[in-house]
C-alpha cells in the first residue's frame, strides 16, 4: 500500500513537472513570436480596438458627470466652498474634510490634490 502511494506521488510530481515545462516553453515561443512581429514592424493587438476622439470625449464627459453627481463629492464640495471663503489652503481643507468624517467618492480620506480636483470638478 505504501509503495502504491509513493508511486502515485511520483507520477503526480512527474506530470506537474512536465506541465510546468510545457507552459514555460509555450510562454517562451509566444514571446519570441511577438518580438519577431515587432521587429518586422507589424502591430500587435486588435486593429479594430482603436478609440476615436469622440469615444474619448464621451468617456471623459460621462466620468465627470458621475463624479459631479456623487453624494460624497457634493457634500465635500459644499464644505470646501465655505472653507475657501475663509481663505483656507487646499491642505487645510483636506484636513477639515477628514476631521469631519467626509470621504472621497471611493470612500477614502482626502488629500490636497483631491481637494484641488474636487474644486475644479464643480467650477
Amino acid at each position: 500500500m505504501a509503495e502504491d502511494k509513493a508511486t502515485y506521488k511520483f507520477m503526480l510530481s512527474l506530470g506537474w513537472s512536465l506541465a510546468e515545462r510545457e507552459a514555460a516553453i509555450t510562454s517562451l515561443r509566444t514571446k519570441q513570436a511577438l518580438q519577431a512581429k515587432r521587429d518586422r514592424g507589424e502591430s500587435i493587438g486588435n486593429p479594430n480596438a482603436t478609440l476615436t476622439n469622440a469615444m474619448r470625449t464621451n468617456s471623459i464627459a460621462s466620468r465627470r458627470k458621475d463624479a459631479q453627481l456623487n453624494e460624497n463629492n457634493r457634500k465635500a464640495y459644499k464644505l470646501a466652498q465655505s472653507l475657501m471663503m475663509q481663505h483656507k489652503t487646499h491642505t487645510e481643507i483636506a484636513k477639515e474634510q477628514n476631521d469631519g468624517g467626509y470621504k472621497t467618492s471611493n470612500g477614502k480620506q482626502w488629500h490636497t490634490i483631491q481637494v484641488q480636483r474636487l474644486i475644479a470638478l464643480y467650477e
